[in-house]
């Protein structure tokens, strides 16, 4: 006599195969993988309102016992006597459940606001910032602050579904003349946070895309709000990166040979080399080879992620000179503490010396003068400020080519020294007197 599924449930030898239970059309069905693995499994039989034959597996005997299986049968049973379809419900009802959980999930997101969001999303991309300073200008600008205005008090609180271009149209516009930077940083931070928003299916459209808000508010401003004398306030013009002509460019490093200390020398590097602001900061003394009359900037340091070999002109050389120690090195221009310079020592240095350029401005007044005095290829300029030049970039980086980036820096350092030379090696309180005297007797001729 075959075992009914109440004993073979018990027994732990049993074949595989259908075992069927008091209760009519209960079974327990057991299996056995190739691997030897057994199964357990209640199943249902049943009629079919056509007429013909159906069954359902109502699970494992792991999640069902024996009183529970037979309670789910004897519903379906009930519902075969309706003339009912169990597979028709049982479908029914599982359309339903996932009805019911898309509407909690939709309820959730419905619910989240812009600052949940900067909360969830804001601390892991902080963490992909290299630069402290961009750290402190994300959670400035998202995050708000005592000592800072908070740009998005007006929809920090808002939920997402409800942000609309407008919105963020309205957040940007006061700004979005008079303070123009600010308002490109913003826009910029706020279309990465709903491109995420996006993602995560909070919304069907980011609300801060570039070009709508263009069409919204108009051309950027490139201006800032001043203060007049006599009361009020007016927008003026602003250049980020205010360069010197390179008219006078030998005149001001002359005088900058004047001044020691290291802010000054990093700045007449800077002049030569016609680099970055940061990637002379950064400069360290493995990068150099005064052998080889190079220094070798890693890709990690460019703005273009690539590494950029620079030649260094016998004067950029001299001013190496100054610095050189036994230890050769770290950094090579290092504060009172050691540290790297700061992105102001320069800034604060061209102040001193009443000039309202920037330290990058210089790298536009060598391309000036490499335009209109010379005759090297455009390539070649734009190689030496390590710019991308279509697809010829990487020829002007090596070979022949990188011989003429030489001559060309060459040339540009002996246009910035002129007749002027000075023993920088080792620079005489006599020497310096001799370089203000003849700075001044300058600008007495000029005036």
């Amino acid at each position: 006599m075959k075992l009914m599924a109440e004993d073979a449930l018990k027994s732990k030898d049993v074949t595989p195969g259908r075992y069927a239970d008091h209760l009519a059309g209960l079974f327990l069905r057991v299996t056995e993988s190739k691997a030897g693995v057994r199964g357990r499994f209640w199943e249902v039989r049943f009629a079919t309102p056509d007429g013909g034959r159906a069954s359902m597996s109502l699970g494992p005997v792991g999640h069902l016992g024996i009183d529970a299986a037979r309670t789910e049968a004897a519903r379906i049973s009930g519902l075969v006597r309706q003339g009912r379809d169990p597979r028709v419900e049982r479908l029914e009802a599982a359309e339903r459940d996932k009805a019911k959980i898309a509407a909690a999930q939709a309820a959730k997101l419905a619910s989240v606001t812009l600052d949940q969001l900067i909360k969830d999303w804001l601390p892991g991309h902080l963490r992909t910032l290299k630069s402290e300073k961009n750290v402190a200008q994300w959670k400035q600008h998202l995050q708000g602050g005592k000592r800072s205005e908070d740009y998005l008090s007006p929809i920090r609180h808002k939920a997402l579904k409800d942000i609309t271009k407008h919105d963020i149209a309205d957040v940007l516009r006061p700004i979005w003349h008079d303070k123009s930077e600010t308002a490109r940083r913003l826009g910029q931070k706020l279309e990465k946070l709903f491109t995420f928003a996006v993602a995560r299916d909070y919304i069907d459209a980011n609300p801060a895309n570039p070009k709508v808000l263009t069409v919204l508010l108009g051309k950027r401003g490139t201006g800032k709000t001043v203060a007049l004398p006599g009361g009020g306030r007016k927008v003026v013009e602003r250049d980020n990166h205010a360069a010197m002509p390179y008219s006078t460019v030998p005149d001001f490093y002359r005088e900058l040979c004047i001044r020691e200390g290291t802010s000054s020398a990093a700045l007449r590097l800077l002049i030569l080399t016609a680099m970055r602001p940061g990637e002379v900061r950064s400069m360290e003394w493995d990068e150099i080879d005064l052998k080889e009359a190079v220094w070798t900037i890693p890709a990690i340091k460019m703005k273009m992620k690539k590494s950029h070999i620079v030649p260094l002109s016998p004067e950029a050389a001299r001013v190496l000179n100054e610095f050189e120690n036994d230890e050769r090195e770290g950094l090579v221009f290092t504060n009172t503490r050691g540290g790297m310079l700061s992105d102001m020592a320069l800034t604060a240095l061209l102040k001193r010396m009443r000039q309202a350029v920037t330290a990058h401005g210089f790298r536009s007044s060598f391309r000036d003068w490499a335009g209109d005095k010379t005759d090297f290829q455009r390539e070649v300029a734009e190689a030496a400020l390590a710019h991308a030049v279509g697809g010829v970039e990487g020829a002007y980086r090596r070979g022949d080519a990188f011989e003429k980036r030489r001559d060309l820096m060459n040339q540009w350092a002996r246009y910035v020294t002129g007749a002027f030379q000075i023993d920088h090696a080792s620079p005489t309180a006599a020497a310096r007197a001799n370089i203000r005297l003849i700075v001044e007797h300058r600008k007495e001729a000029s005036s």
